[in-house]
């Protein structure tokens, strides 16, 4: 390389290949910096790092080089721009997966407590009344969420009628049924029979 015939090209190229790697780690930094950062929100992404199982050392709030290392690959792995620095859209993912999981936490802390209540007025309550009832209350919760979404006239429209019927009588007839395993079955063993769902619908997939 530093005798051949192309060498005087070969060392601009590699010194253009380092100014402009340089020129990107000057515009990563000071998007890192500008959103200021403090201490505490810093050693917040290191652990949200860490609980991902990219390894970014210690939850400091210092970014060593391992927290870059675990920056990228976090970036890599959400086709962003991988720099090892944070920026608006890597916080922004960042923040949207802690998110979900917080969602899905909170989504089966409600509906395990919407089980042990059913599991409670069992013996007291129909179990069509608390299907209907089950239902009917989730009617204004969909409208609400169809009108914050602008989509209130195309929600409420189908182009197969009888398909929703269909979809509704089996969905009610599970429910019932659902409803009633758990006045005579233990809760746990209704939710350990639940995890055999995705079995089911492979079966059927077939």
């Amino acid at each position: 390389f530093p005798e051949g015939a192309f060498a005087e090209a070969a060392e601009q190229r590699i010194n253009d290949l380092e100014a402009a790697d340089s020129d990107e780690t000057r515009v990563a930094q000071a998007e890192e910096e500008a959103l200021n950062l403090n201490r505490i929100t810093r050693t917040l992404i290191e652990r949200r790092l860490g609980q991902l199982g990219l390894e970014p050392g210690n939850a400091d709030g210092n970014f060593s080089e391992e927290t870059r290392r675990a920056i990228r690959r976090f970036q890599s792995a959400r086709e962003i721009q991988v720099t090892g620095y944070m920026n608006e859209e890597t916080v922004v993912r960042m923040l949207s997966d802690a998110a979900g999981s917080v969602f899905k936490l909170s989504s089966v802390t409600l509906l395990v407590g919407m089980l042990a209540l059913i599991k409670a007025s069992a013996g007291e309550v129909p179990t069509g009344e608390i299907v209907f009832f089950r239902s009917f209350f989730a009617m204004p919760v969909i409208i609400v969420w169809l009108i914050s979404r602008k989509e209130l006239s195309t929600g409420l429209k189908t182009v197969d009628p009888w398909g929703h019927l269909w979809r509704g009588l089996v969905g009610s007839a599970a429910m019932a049924l659902n409803f009633m395993a758990l006045g005579l079955l233990p809760l746990p063993e209704v939710t350990a029979i639940s995890y055999a769902t995705p079995i089911v619908v492979v079966i059927f997939a077939a």
